[in-house]
């Protein structure tokens, strides 16, 4: 039997033209019961009150157009459910699964589409996740297209969320994570497309992260006139969050970036710009929880720049810590997690550069400290204009103290440190360079007893290393034509006595913490200077960070001294002045934490001492006499060695017991065994006593004889009479 092809044919396109008016019919014949029903079905079945002008359903595609939409809610006090507030002037809804819409109150769709949104939305109560079983996501977009919106989200207490004009949005597989994984993105997505006007985001009542304009193109998002601002003052944050350290104020001309992602539990953004940010740090004495996480999710940034910024860092009390002007920064390959936050460094890094200038810091009261610039990446720091000054002159700071303290003043044009690490080894910083080169430094060190005294004793060098809670070494560290200053005063000194030390050469050796095992600890220091700015001194300085004790040595060699340029030295304390030439001194003292002892010795060509008053205006002549006289018998061809042993009683800092170490030198070697000119004065001083008792005695005894004849005389008158 042959098949009838044209027979066939004609069945075929019969049935397939029944099949498309059935579903055309079927198409048509839903439109008409949707426009005829729906409404009923809304105000049965849906939350809302929601009128529209048109609406045109595909039942095969799930394909959804309405147009002039209004929406409310009808129990606007029902925080149970999402409230919807105002227009929309068209949306398009792909493949929406219409059944689940209706009946199942899921909304499931591929792409949906608004135009002209003008929406306020308030979000429904979050609900206890241990007692709620709804599962459910009542919203599933894949594709999210917003067109010239403004969008307004509050929280379900009706305090505002985020708030946005002009909104211009496409996200692609967008996407909701599961509730019951642990800190993951609550949303995630694939590419995303942003513009928009005045937008507003409040961060629990704390913050709210302001932009004029946000827009992306090719990628790139960039935000202008970006603001972080705090809804509480610095004291108000404090009484509020007690177990927060800082707040932030944020305004920045422009930021962008791009790539941005997220994924899972990582937020990721690469080439993060910042045009002419100010940021305000705000700090507290707030202490975070221990147990408290750092890092709800991963952070990725990668090329991250500022430019042009200001920093500026306020004490709990609300004055200035620290200021940093004219910013500018770069630092790539950033990584920020739970696991980094641990570190004394709280994320990993990449190459970085950082460049700052009118950088000024407050430590305390008492002193600023400045600089014109810092610039460091990952092998360089170059410091310029350093200077660490006293906001208040001598006076006013040892009025100022409770307890004896010295007063620093230094300024140093230029530092360089030069092939530095840092690292975080197993969570803990360790820091390490090559060369530490100090230019032109000036340092004036001012110590006075005029306060009272300190109960807690100065520590030296070497436990002020050992302080240092992190590994620290520096190999080598030089001091170029530098200048130092040492001063010193009491209640009996008319001035500060001073030591100076010109073209100041040093090279230090190993400055080290002692914290790493099996390192070499001993610190080495030689310096060449000018001692008073003209006699040549070498200078060789040891101590040991590791030693409990403190224990040093210091050696030292002075040549061709101008015997008046230590008048400034030893007339507040010695009342001595002295002339003539000293033409070295050589001493190699031995010292720790409780006294410092060695051999001291100098000699001189036609030394001369000059003992004053107390107030050092009036020569004491025979004294003076008596001193050059020892001085110059005792001086021979062998000049006497002084042997220093000084106990450090006071517990002042370590220049003060070097100090005492010379003054006890200088003076066994300037005025020699007291006890003789003492014993001579003595002898002087008897010899004079008994002239003047035989002197006194013989005008007594002529006094008497003139008084006898004067009343012999006046007898014989009385007779005559």
């Amino acid at each position: 039997m042959k098949l009838n092809y044209k027979r066939f044919l004609k069945i075929f396109a019969f049935g397939i033209g029944i099949l498309a008016i059935l579903s055309f019919a079927a198409s048509y014949g839903f439109n008409y019961w949707l426009k005829n029903n729906l409404p009923e079905i809304i105000k049965k079945r849906s939350p809302y009150n929601i009128t529209y002008q048109h609406l045109d359903v595909d039942i095969k595609t799930g394909n959804i157009t309405a147009k002039k939409i209004n929406i409310s809610n009808k129990k606007p006090n029902n925080q149970n459910e999402i409230g919807l507030d105002g227009s929309i002037g068209e949306l398009k809804i792909s493949s929406l699964g219409i059944w689940d819409a209706l009946y199942n109150k899921v909304i499931n769709t591929d792409d949906v589409t608004f135009v002209q949104p003008k929406l306020r939305v308030v979000l429904a109560k979050p609900k206890d996740e241990k007692t709620s079983n709804n599962s459910k996501q009542p919203i599933l977009f894949k594709n999210i297209h917003v067109q010239n919106g403004d969008i307004d989200i509050l929280k379900f207490n009706k305090d505002s969320l985020v708030s946005v004009k002009n909104l211009n949005l496409e996200l692609t597989n967008f996407r909701m994570t599961e509730k019951d994984v642990k800190q993951k993105l609550p949303v995630v997505f694939d590419s995303y497309s942003i513009s928009g006007e005045n937008f507003i985001y409040r961060d629990e009542n704390i913050y709210d992260y302001k932009a004029k304009r946000i827009a992306t193109e090719n990628g790139q998002m960039s935000i202008k006139g970006f603001e972080l601002k705090p809804l509480l003052t610095q004291q108000q944050f404090a009484q509020k969050y007690p177990n927060k350290t800082n707040l932030f104020a944020v305004v920045s001309r422009e930021m962008t970036f791009k790539d941005i992602g997220f994924k899972d539990n990582k937020i990721s953004l690469a080439e993060v710009k910042f045009d002419s940010p100010d940021i305000k740090i705000m700090s507290t004495n707030g202490k975070s929880p221990k147990s408290q996480k750092n890092f709800s999710y991963d952070i990725e940034l990668d090329n991250i720049s500022l430019k042009n910024g200001n920093i500026l860092m306020l004490k709990p009390d609300g004055n200035q810590h620290f200021q940093l002007k004219r910013v500018s920064a770069n630092m790539n390959k950033i990584m920020m997690n739970e696991e980094t936050s641990k570190g004394e460094i709280p994320f990993k890094y990449g190459a970085y550069r950082f460049e700052t200038h009118d950088f000024n810091y407050n430590p305390g009261k008492y002193y600023k400290l400045s600089l014109s610039s810092l610039v460091l990446d990952n092998h360089k720091i170059t410091v310029s204009d350093f200077s660490f000054l006293p906001t208040m002159n001598r006076t006013q700071f040892n009025k100022s103290i409770p307890v004896q303290e010295d007063l620093y003043t230094v300024k140093i044009p230029k530092i360089e440190l030069a092939g530095y690490k840092v690292s975080n080894l197993n969570n803990h910083l360790q820091v390490e360079a090559n060369n530490l080169n100090v230019y032109q430094m000036y340092m004036n060190i001012f110590s006075s007893n005029l306060p009272p005294p300190n109960p807690t004793p100065r520590t030296f060098f070497s436990e002020k290393f050992r302080k240092i809670k992190f590994p620290l070494t520096i190999h080598h560290t030089k001091v170029i034509n530098s200048l130092l200053e040492y001063e010193e005063t009491d209640k009996g000194a008319l001035a500060p006595g001073k030591l100076s030390f010109a073209n100041l050469n040093v090279g230090i050796e190993n400055i080290n913490t002692a914290k790493l095992k099996g390192k070499n600890t001993m610190v080495t220091v030689n310096g060449k200077t000018s001692f008073f700015g003209t006699s040549p001194t070498t200078v060789l300085w040891t101590f040991d960070v590791a030693n409990p004790h403190d224990a040093f040595s210091f050696k030292a060699n002075i040549n061709n001294l101008d015997a008046s340029r230590i008048n400034d030295f030893i007339r507040p304390y010695l009342h001595v002045s002295t002339s003539g030439m000293i033409n070295s001194v050589d001493f190699d003292f031995k010292g720790n934490k409780y006294g410092i002892k060695g051999p001291f010795l100098m000699t001189n060509t036609n030394l001369k001492v000059e003992l004053l008053d107390d107030k050092n205006q009036k020569k004491k002549k025979f004294l003076s006499f008596l001193t050059n006289w020892f001085i110059k018998n005792n001086t021979g061809t062998a000049p006497k060695q002084i042997d220093v042993d000084y106990t450090r009683t006071e517990k002042r800092s370590l220049f003060n017991l070097l100090w005492r170490g010379i003054e006890t030198g200088l003076k066994g070697s300037l005025i020699g065994d007291t006890s003789k000119i003492e014993k001579t004065v003595d002898d002087i001083k008897e010899k004079k006593e008994k002239i003047k008792q035989k002197i006194d005695a013989r005008k007594q005894k002529n006094q008497a004889k003139k008084g006898l004849f004067n009343g012999l005389f006046k007898k014989k008158e009385t007779a005559t009479d």
